[in-house]
């Protein structure tokens, strides 16, 4: 077992942009692994951020878990083919910035849908439900491949 701390432990107090002060004072209190969401600059594979990043780890001798989830305009469940195929465009590129940045895995409790979640008129219908699994399974298999 690894102790781990995630970066809004903090609050907004760190820049989103520069993480080794989160990184520097989670190895102080003793953490192994740090939890945080990829920067959008390491989204939009900017391979300097991610590989900075990785250094970063590196230097404080912590293990990423990267944190990843949808905004609401990119949700996989869309009826619209556009929405689904920029969203599994999104979550391709998240899998490449973590690999470049030394992570290993994405953890999420909306890798599959826009986090949180909404429902504009109230519980969804099971038959809706159906086809929203359907839609999300076909994006994920194909972002599987590039995992």
């Amino acid at each position: 077992m690894q102790f781990g701390v995630h970066k809004m432990t903090w609050g907004p107090y760190f820049n989103p942009d520069d993480l080794e002060p989160f990184f520097e004072q989670a190895r102080m209190i003793g953490a192994e692994t740090v939890e945080f969401r990829p920067m959008d600059a390491m989204l939009k594979l900017d391979l300097h951020k991610c590989h900075e990043t990785r250094r970063l780890l590196e230097k404080y001798d912590l293990k990423p878990k990267f944190t990843y989830g949808f905004p609401r305009h990119l949700d996989m469940r869309s009826a619209n083919l556009f929405i689904r195929e920029y969203a599994t465009d999104y979550l391709i590129r998240g899998i490449r910035c973590v690999a470049e940045s030394g992570g290993k895995n994405i953890g999420s409790a909306g890798i599959y849908a826009c986090w949180p979640t909404f429902y504009d008129h109230g519980m969804i219908l099971p038959e809706d439900k159906v086809e929203h699994t359907k839609r999300s399974i076909e994006c994920v298999q194909k972002a599987v491949r590039v995992a």
